[in-house]
Parts: C-alpha cells; sequence; structure tokens
C-alpha cells in the first residue's frame, strides 16, 4: 500500500500581488471591465465581485477609467482596492 501524503492548498490572497503606495511604479493592469472581472476571478474564482458592480463603481467616478472607442478601461488593480475598502 501506498504512504498518501497529506496535501494542504492554499489560495493565494488576491491582494497580496497588488501594490502598494510606497512600490506604485509597477505597470498598471489596464483590461476592459470585463476582462478585469474575468482577471480577478481567475485568481480568485470566489470573488462576488461582478462586472455590474464594477461598471455602476466606474459610472458613479469612484473607480477611474479611459475610453478607448466604445470601451471603458480600468487598472485592475484599482479596481481591486476599491472593493476591499
Amino acid at each position: 500500500m501506498k504512504d498518501i501524503k497529506k496535501v494542504t492548498v492554499v489560495t493565494p490572497n488576491l491582494s497580496d500581488r497588488i501594490p502598494d503606495e510606497e512600490h506604485a511604479y509597477l505597470q498598471p493592469l489596464f483590461r476592459t471591465i470585463k476582462g478585469a472581472v474575468r482577471y480577478i476571478r481567475e485568481h480568485d474564482p470566489d470573488s462576488t465581485i461582478t462586472e455590474y458592480s464594477v461598471r455602476r463603481a466606474v459610472d458613479e467616478g469612484d473607480i477611474p477609467s479611459r475610453t478607448v472607442g466604445n470601451r471603458k478601461i480600468v487598472d485592475v488593480y484599482k479596481v481591486i482596492r476599491y472593493f476591499e475598502a
């Protein structure tokens, strides 16, 4: 009989990867709103952040964005910081 090894799965905290204000020199990660939510869900499948909530925060001016054509572009790190608060 083979020995069974106990494996501990550690889910990395997504906010640990976000540069803080002191390390703001790191390149921003620009995505469309849909792409930002997809990125967050890939790294945190249990995330409750929705495309609607991000779009609403952008429309209210709480999350800065740029319009490129007919799409709004956001920095994924700023989206995560907004929902952490």
